[in-house]
């Protein structure tokens, strides 16, 4: 019997003893449930907002276990970031609509402790400049237009600046921004910042600073490349030839068979690297229908430069060429590049058969603004080959 007391007794005080989930008394030998204190809601903040931000529930009676409280926004959950006994913080999720907040701390619900509404997001559709060389250059002081979706018209919620650099607003409207290209900004993406929210625009030039400008002016320019949509039978099970986006190539360049396919292709491959692509130009081991030689081959992009001082550089990660092949890499003026006869005499700048495993490079300046053409162009005889893992180019 004493042995059963104070088994009873030390239950008695181990019940007694947890914390927050019940608290007992004895009165008649009865234990009563603790009841937690119903929570009061003294603000909401902010009352708008978008997706994914913070929303701030200052009250008391919260207790200090998140795990304890829901907050629904017009019923969807939001994650509870934190919880004090005066503070839940939260997450606005991203299926939340305008309308009602409601709260449920342990047993206890308040079906509204205010609203919020939910704002759409901005968005960046276009960032131009009306320099006259190309939308995509602007110099310090030229105007340049962003237009998009739910900027708002507060200029105090709205910023802009050029890779970094911060940029004036001259006027602001819902969908259009409009400001003016700062002094000695770096190249690189226009960002812009609507309440917090950050959104990357299109990169821009700044023709007064010296670097890297390949982004600016060519595409599909390095490793990983882009091809043109396959067509029936061009891709082999082990990968294949195929066309590379944004360059020009003529009929000779289309002289490769595909594994398992009667398409005529080439200008890019998939075999040697089916992941990042090669640009290449190939003759011989019986996969082309010109009697084993790629003769005046093109392969080339047009793009406009404005005057300056330059320097190309491209990689050749391998390659061999048979003898008596003729293989350049040239830049000349107008929309097309040269025949290899040619090559010489009506090209600004070129290379001859080319090394492999190097990277390989010349200058060339152009005293006003000039329509270019760069990139390749062969006749190779049997068994030659050769591959271009990255093409830039630089203002000096």
């Amino acid at each position: 019997m004493n042995s059963l007391l104070k088994w009873g007794t030390g239950l008695l005080i181990y019940i007694c003893a947890m914390p927050l989930f019940t608290s007992c008394q004895e009165d008649d030998a009865n234990f009563k449930v603790y009841q937690y204190p119903v929570p009061q809601v003294a603000s909401i903040s902010p009352g708008s907002g978008y997706v994914g931000t913070k929303l701030y529930l200052k009250g008391k009676n919260f207790g200090a276990w998140k795990q304890a409280v829901t907050v629904l926004f017009k019923g969807d959950t939001a994650t509870v970031d934190s919880c004090a006994d005066s503070l839940i913080v939260v997450t606005v999720p991203k299926t939340a609509v305008s309308g009602k907040v409601s709260l449920k701390v342990w047993t206890h619900s308040v079906d509204s402790v205010g609203t919020y509404n939910v704002m759409p997001l901005p968005t960046i559709v276009s960032v131009t400049s009306n320099n006259s060389i190309g939308a995509n250059i602007a110099a310090p002081g030229d105007e340049v237009t962003i237009i998009g979706t739910s900027f708002g018209t507060d200029f105090s919620k709205v910023s802009v600046s050029f890779n970094g650099t911060p940029a004036v607003i001259s006027s602001l409207a819902d969908n259009k921004i409009v400001v003016t290209a700062p002094d000695a900004y770096a190249s690189g993406s226009v960002i812009v910042t609507v309440n917090g929210v950050s959104l990357t625009g299109t990169a821009l030039l700044n023709p007064n600073v010296k670097g890297d400008i390949t982004i600016f002016y060519l595409k599909n320019y390095q490793q990983p490349f882009t091809h043109a949509d396959w067509l029936d039978g061009e891709k082999g099970s082990s990968g294949g030839w195929c066309r590379p986006s944004s360059w020009t190539i003529n009929s000779a360049m289309k002289n490769q068979i595909n594994p398992g396919g009667t398409l005529h292709t080439g200008g890019m491959d998939f075999n040697k690297d089916k992941v990042n692509g090669n640009l290449c130009m190939q003759a011989g081991w019986g996969n082309d229908s010109q009697g084993n030689v790629l003769t005046n081959g093109k392969m080339y992009q047009t793009t406009t430069l404005p005057a300056g001082d330059y320097k190309l550089e491209f990689t050749v990660p391998e390659g061999g060429y048979a003898g008596g092949s003729n293989v350049y890499f040239a830049i000349a003026k107008g929309d097309s590049l040269p025949d290899v006869g040619n090559v010489s005499v009506q090209s600004m700048k070129y290379i001859k058969n080319f090394l492999p495993s190097t990277t390989n490079r010349f200058e060339f300046t152009l005293s006003e603004k000039t329509q270019v053409s760069i990139g390749f162009v062969a006749t190779m005889l049997a068994n030659s080959w050769v591959r271009i893992s990255s093409i830039k180019l630089t203002l000096e």
